[in-house]
């Protein structure tokens, strides 16, 4: 089953989960769809002195799909918590390479 994600930046991961249940690792393709923030404020006023806070742009995680057909809901709680744990290092390595595809 292919899964669609809305996101314009779309990576896809894998992942090895052990399943206590089936006693052994399975697979795991998950589709996460990101998007770029920034937490910048943009033009301000400050005591009559005027700037503007760029800020800095990052990724954030909008969705991650994964087909779970054949898993019960105590494996897919577990394959949900090993891609949560598992997102904050996959938007480092995308936002990562992004940028680097950016300075060449």
């Amino acid at each position: 089953m292919k899964l669609k994600t809305s996101s314009d930046i779309v990576r896809t991961f894998t992942l090895e989960v052990f399943l206590e249940t089936r006693d052994r690792e399975v697979e795991i393709s998950v589709e996460v769809g990101f998007e770029w923030q920034n937490d910048g404020i943009g033009a301000y006023e400050y005591w009559g002195d005027k700037g503007v806070d760029k800020g800095t742009d990052y990724l954030v995680t909008t969705e991650e799909l994964w087909d779970n057909t054949g898993f019960d809901p105590n494996e897919c709680e577990a394959i949900e918590a090993e891609i949560k744990a598992s997102i904050q290092g996959w938007c480092i390595g995308t936002e990562k390479s992004l940028r680097d595809r950016c300075d060449d």
